[in-house]
């Protein structure tokens, strides 16, 4: 079951193009600018426990609604915009760390070999379907870290949680599409 949704996962995202953050986006940019301003520092302190730290408002949730539709307020919705948090998170610890910008990720995501994007987006799968029991394809993940030039355990942690938090974001997201945009 679970290769049979990174399939659909990848030709409905493109394995060779940029990721689209659609659906998360328009969740994070109508969370209030002090929700967002918490999640980034609840990540620089907890990591990927941020979500745990700081729970967007009801009237977070009430303009999430409002602007994106149930689907991106809701269940999968929320878990796309909990590692859009990650993904960002990650992201702005590369920049500040190891300045590697976020034009540079997207151009490492891009360039990743179609294989290596294939087996990240199967474990991602594989992590929502046994909660979280998967083996990483930690291979795949360490090309995409040597292609970015990180080597140091803390940069390659970043980088894992960057590519694994993407994925999971893409799959979260396309959880999100009525059944019969999944299909084509």
């Amino acid at each position: 079951m679970w290769r049979a949704a990174a399939a659909a996962v990848a030709l409905a995202f493109g394995l060779a193009g940029q990721a689209s953050a659609l659906e998360a986006r328009c969740a994070w940019d109508n969370l209030t600018p002090r929700t967002r301003e918490a999640l980034m520092a609840a990540y620089r302190s907890h990591g990927t426990d941020a979500f745990a730290q700081v729970e967007p408002s009801k009237a977070d949730g009430d303009r999430v609604l409002a602007a994106c539709g149930p689907a991106a307020a809701t269940g999968d919705g929320m878990s796309a915009l909990r590692m859009y948090v990650d993904e960002q998170g990650a992201a702005a610890w590369l920049s500040e760390h190891r300045r590697i910008s976020a034009g540079t990720l997207d151009a490492a995501w891009e360039a990743v070999s179609v294989e290596d994007r294939w087996l990240i987006l199967e474990t991602a799968v594989a992590w929502i379907e046994d909660g979280g029991k998967a083996d990483p394809a930690f291979p795949a993940y360490d090309r995409l870290n040597a292609s970015l030039g990180l080597t140091d355990d803390e940069g390659r942690l970043q980088g894992f949680i960057w590519a694994h938090a993407r994925a999971l974001r893409l799959v979260y997201e396309f959880k999100t599409r009525p059944a019969d945009e999944r299909k084509s």
